[in-house]
């Protein structure tokens, strides 16, 4: 879906509501409402991580453009419900209309084009700046790596045009960036980590102190 007058129109009306609410939305909402979005939902990191998966597995049998496609959806849903999803439903009055809210504000819609609000809310609590950070060594900003993305992957949907070698491999490196390295962040900020496939509680601290009990309690069994 194209970013039109009436997106625009909306983000300047949240932008002028985002100081307003900045400070009672850090402190009433949103732990509370991304953890309890974490808790129903512990499943919903399964999708970014599996295309991820078969991206890699795509490349190796040198299927370049399948796998692309692969690492492109899993860095937007890997993103849209694992990263922003939760805050969005932190603003909602219940499940009901967070999906509603989810469906009209940017279901449909590319990375750059979800109101800046979200990543403005984000940035606050993680530090995460998608506009300043870089992935690893990259020379371009995680924002334009997806700009650029995109723009291949609407070529490819719209054009028919078949991916390089070294495309693919840079959609990979972004989508495990995003799986390996900006959800794990985002999941520990709230108290949350990936462990056997889903999302469980506990911070990334919390389980580096539990496994040191864990094998001092098999020892003391064996």
């Amino acid at each position: 879906m194209s970013y039109d007058e009436s997106d625009a129109l909306y983000e300047q009306g949240m932008d002028s509501l985002y100081e307003d609410f900045k400070q009672r939305y850090k402190d009433e909402f949103t732990f509370e409402g991304v953890g309890k979005f974490y808790e129903i939902s512990p499943e919903v990191v399964k999708a970014p991580l599996q295309n991820l998966s078969e991206s890699k597995i795509l490349f190796e049998s040198q299927f370049h453009t399948a796998a692309f496609l692969h690492a492109i959806i899993s860095i937007e849903v890997g993103i849209k419900l694992v990263v922003l999803k939760p805050i969005l439903y932190s603003l909602a009055i219940d499940n009901s209309a967070g999906d509603v809210l989810y469906d009209q504000t940017f279901k449909q819609k590319s990375l750059e084009n979800i109101p800046k609000i979200y990543y403005q809310i984000l940035e606050d609590f993680t530090q995460l700046n998608f506009k300043t950070n870089r992935s690893g060594c990259a020379e371009s900003t995680i924002w334009n790596e997806w700009i650029e993305l995109q723009k291949l992957r609407n070529e490819v949907v719209h054009q028919g045009i078949s991916v390089k070698k070294a495309d693919a491999e840079k959609s990979i490196n972004m989508a495990s960036y995003v799986c390996e390295e900006i959800i794990p962040i985002v999941l520990d900020r709230f108290f949350y980590h990936i462990e056997n496939g889903v999302i469980q509680f506990g911070s990334r601290e919390h389980i580096l102190n539990r496994e040191p009990a864990l094998r001092k309690t098999q020892s003391e069994v064996e």
